[in-house]
């Protein structure tokens, strides 16, 4: 299975594409709340492949955008909230007010 994250925003908002095989089956949305900062509000992963660790390429996805970016990430999303509360190597880019 080919598996590809495509990134899309603007200077507002955008979104981590999850791809299979060419085809959309995902996405995680963020938006921007101030300077350096991205608040993620959503993910979402195609029904025949929920359950499958396909939300991990779009963690994956946003956690290397915000390091080469030099964001920080306010989790608003369950999945994301999850997601960096359980993995220490997120924590380098979690927003701590």
């Amino acid at each position: 299975m080919d598996v590809q994250v495509k990134t899309n925003h603007n200077d507002k908002h955008g979104e981590f594409m999850l791809l299979v095989n060419g085809v959309a089956s995902g996405k995680m949305t963020f938006v921007f709340t101030e300077k350096n900062v991205i608040s993620v509000n959503h993910t979402g992963i195609d029904e025949s492949f929920k359950g499958l660790g396909y939300g991990v390429y779009l963690m994956e996805e946003m956690v290397k955008f915000s390091r080469e970016n030099e964001l920080k990430v306010i989790p608003v999303c369950p999945y994301v909230v999850k997601m960096m509360d359980r993995t220490p190597d997120y924590q380098d880019v979690l927003y701590v007010k």
